[in-house]
């Protein structure tokens, strides 16, 4: 079947540690979507991550991860690899020319210190690929485009016909967050040992001064009798 005539826009609002990949889908002919279903995948690599709890409560769409994720581990502490984040967008009915967009909050790990300045790490992020799943009349299953097999599970959406939304967007999108310098090691290193010590001196003073008001009370009570 033909594919509905749509064209797909995306952009990243906010810079640093916490922003949003949004999307717009131009529906130009929405009597050809019919039962279609329409559907988004992101590519996004180890800097980056989608908090699953933050995704549930989002509406619009159902979202899936390809593997779980850990929210707190910096970017040297994960596998090198990528994590696919799927959308299925739940579109309101189509009637004339439509838009419907789609914001996905995403999060930056810390990056590992530059050894230069000024300090910043930029992170490249694909275009999301958007697509059609269409009812398909009973028979061999489909072949997956080749932009979206490396990304979905074999056997997806084989009883659809799976067609892609052409991006109108830049391919890639760079996104940039502060880091730490290498120069700067050896005295955060001193200044945490130094504030470590401070605590340690002051709870031991406040306990050795707790210890002493303690043992001198009974003292003082036998006095007054």
């Amino acid at each position: 079947m033909s594919s509905p005539t749509a064209t797909a826009s995306s952009s990243l609002v906010a810079q640093g540690f916490h922003f949003t990949f949004s999307t717009e889908i131009s529906v130009l002919d929405p009597g050809a979507a019919g039962n279609c279903s329409l559907h988004l995948v992101h590519v996004l690599p180890r800097d980056v991550y989608a908090d699953p709890y933050e995704l549930s409560q989002r509406p619009g769409y159902a979202a899936s991860l390809n593997a779980p994720v850990d929210l707190e581990l910096p970017v040297a502490a994960v596998a090198p690899a990528d994590t696919i984040l799927t959308l299925e967008v739940t579109a309101p009915p189509f009637r004339g020319a439509h838009a419907v967009s789609v914001d996905v909050p995403l999060h930056a790990r810390y990056g590992a210190p530059a050894a230069s300045q000024p300090g910043y790490h930029t992170i490249a992020l694909p275009s999301p690929r958007a697509f059609w799943a269409c009812p398909r009349p009973a028979g061999a299953p489909a072949a997956l485009p080749a932009a979206l097999a490396p990304f979905l599970p074999p056997g997806a959406y084989a009883t659809s016909d799976v067609m892609l939304i052409p991006q109108a967007s830049p391919e890639m999108h760079e996104l940039r967050i502060p880091v730490g310098r290498l120069d700067d090691l050896a005295i955060v290193d001193v200044g945490t040992a130094g504030v470590m010590l401070l605590m340690f001196v002051y709870l031991a003073t406040v306990s050795v001064r707790a210890a002493r008001r303690l043992h001198a009370r009974p003292a003082t009570d036998s006095k007054k009798e």
